[in-house]
């Protein structure tokens, strides 16, 4: 009697190995949804331009006010899509270091000045120069800002500055300790949270750091080092610290003053960078969402939005990459992801770069991607030394419609390449033209191979139930025919 391998669980999301993983685990997936029905394998929505070709630089922040929102690009451009993202602004100095709005205003920082645009309740008006004497951040770009305690909060170089709510204004709050560089501001409790690195490039030192202060004390009040080249984002979701930190995909959790990792994004490439920018994570309908990459040279890292989330109570946190940008490139060395904001239930933005080409793009709440992908871990029976005889496959799906399918592709003991094996597809009677595909080669005889792993495309909104594979097991260890 033959055996079979049930492929029916794929709530595990993204598997670190390729061959072991937790239940439901799989070695690569690119815009599914298991989330909405774990039982189901489904199409995520997809990611809609949002922007025109007004938008010529790499957004890295997004701010609200209210049903009103902004982003800051690196070519210095502020945008607003009260009127369908127009150019409000094209600040001069600077590479789009910082946004956030507090009281009433837009504050927006360059290389050295503070600047503000408001007031946002009249008739607002732009001043460049509101505040000067900031530290030249021309270097590396990023002077995040944050509320905190009811004043701005402006990351510097290695300074703190402050802003309260009378508009008194403090250019050096606190310093941090001589080397360290801010990239990154979060607030969880009573605590600010500043993230940090060495050098003027996260690549630079092989060192980072998350200093704490209380709001009320004359200087930082804790430092917890970590051994990766910057704390490069910070987010607070439900209470818990979510630290992304280096140049290798890890994420930790802040938890005391210990960091958990959590996780690492697969395909950076060996020898490869890869960060996320400090705007570039949000939470959005219950789960953390992030953008890889920032800034990376790596060619073999799928690049999009990623998410860290859970089913529900009884489901484990997951890895999983839901959303590709609207121009459908995931691997190339000059994509970015440099910012995204969840804005409502329904509205997360995303600013992106691929190549020349700039833009927002908007997750869309009806249309869903064209094709999204499941690659299984590798299989093996548990029994590597021995070979297999694999005969056929067999899907499950809900009732197809016009334009749905799933490609059944296939590598035998980890070939480079993957093999496509047939298309289950809908047809002109309502009925699959086949449910059950074999396993031949061209003389009609079943395949042999130690390891096999599956690949299935799913087309259209196709939601799947299961893939059963069906195989023998040689008897004889040594795989001689």
């Amino acid at each position: 009697m033959s055996n079979i391998w049930r492929i029916k669980d794929f709530w595990g999301g993204i598997s670190t190995g390729k061959k072991k993983g937790i239940g439901g685990s799989f070695a690569f997936g690119q815009g599914l949804d298991f989330i909405t029905d774990p039982d189901l394998l489904s199409v995520n929505y997809r990611m809609d331009k949002a922007s025109s070709t007004n938008v010529t630089g790499l957004v890295k922040w997004f701010a609200q006010d209210g049903t009103t929102y902004y982003a800051y690009a690196d070519d210095g451009k502020i945008h607003s899509d009260a009127t369908s993202w127009t150019s409000l602004r094209t600040v001069a100095n600077s590479g789009g270091q910082g946004l956030e709005v507090f009281n009433d205003y837009l504050y927006y920082t360059q290389d050295t000045q503070l600047g503000r645009y408001g007031a946002l309740s009249g008739a607002p008006s732009f001043t460049d120069n509101y505040q000067t004497g900031l530290t030249d951040t021309s270097a590396y770009n990023f002077a995040p800002m944050k509320v905190f305690l009811n004043m701005l909060i402006v990351g510097h170089g290695r300074t703190i500055s402050t802003l309260e709510s009378d508009d008194t204004w403090t250019l050096s709050k606190f310093t941090l300790p001589i080397g360290w560089n801010i990239k990154s501001l979060e607030v969880r409790g009573d605590f600010l949270y500043i993230g940090a690195f060495q050098g003027s490039s996260v690549t630079d030192y092989e060192k980072g750091g998350l200093f704490t202060w209380d709001g009320t004390s004359t200087t930082w009040n804790s430092l917890e080092e970590i051994n990766e080249s910057g704390v490069n984002a910070l987010l607070n979701q439900d209470d818990t610290l979510f630290v992304w930190a280096g140049t290798r995909g890890n994420i930790y959790q802040f938890a005391g003053d210990q960091y958990v990792k959590l996780k690492r994004v697969p395909n950076i490439g060996v020898g490869n960078y890869a960060d996320v920018f400090p705007g570039a994570v949000t939470g959005f309908n219950g789960r953390v969402h992030f953008g890889m990459s920032g800034d990376t040279d790596s060619t073999t890292l799928y690049q999009g939005v990623y998410t860290w989330g859970k089913v529900e109570k009884n489901y484990p946190n997951v890895l999983n990459f839901d959303y590709i940008t609207s121009e459908g490139n995931t691997q190339a060395s000059n994509i970015r992801i440099g910012a995204m904001k969840a804005v409502s239930p329904t509205k997360l933005y995303v600013g992106w770069r691929d190549n020349a080409t700039y833009g927002i793009d908007l997750v869309s709440t009806s249309n869903k991607q064209a094709t999204s992908t499941y690659e299984s871990l590798i299989f093996d029976d548990k029994q590597p030394y021995r070979r297999k005889i694999f005969k056929e496959i067999k899907l499950l799906t809900t009732v197809l419609s016009s334009g749905e399918s799933v490609v059944i592709k296939y590598k035998l003991d980890r070939a480079s390449s993957w093999t496509t094996l047939a298309t289950f597809s809908f047809s002109a009677n309502g009925a699959v033209t086949n449910d059950k595909f074999e396993f031949v080669n061209a003389n009609g005889v079943f395949l042999k191979a130690y390891e096999i792993e599956v690949r299935l495309e799913l087309v259209g909104g196709v939601d799947l139930i299961e893939a059963d594979v069906v195989y023998d097991v040689e008897e004889d260890i040594t795989g001689t025919t």
